[in-house]
């Protein structure tokens, strides 16, 4: 878990998944935060249908000194699968990283990011 601000508020927790390209919000958060939901398209639902693809559009995320711009976010229900207080709200994919080195060792030691 890492503390994120978001456009100035937080910080938020937050987890970085190194299994994922996507990039998640949860819904709640976006909506406190006055994001708007935009569609990016379409996709295929699970049923071979075509759906809309939701997103919000995020002008700064901040991780300690990494500014990150412009990274947009899907939608998230997170309380099925993370209930409480300090779950995290939002789930950073490792597509946000591509321009830095992510270093990411044993729960103690501190994730690193660094320029590549």
């Amino acid at each position: 878990m890492v503390n994120i601000h978001i456009n100035g508020q937080g910080p938020y927790h937050f987890a970085i998944d190194t299994g994922s390209t996507k990039t998640v919000i949860a819904s709640e958060l976006a909506q406190a935060l006055g994001l708007v939901e935009t569609s990016a398209g379409n996709t295929s639902g699970s049923d071979n249908s075509t759906e809309p693809e939701r997103r919000y559009d995020i002008a700064q995320r901040t991780l300690g000194n990494l500014e990150l711009r412009d990274i947009p976010a899907e939608p998230w229900d997170r309380h099925p699968l993370s209930p409480g207080g300090d779950a995290p709200h939002d789930i950073l994919g490792t597509s946000v990283f591509a321009d830095y080195l992510l270093i990411d060792g044993a729960p103690e030691i501190m994730t690193s990011i660094g320029d590549t």
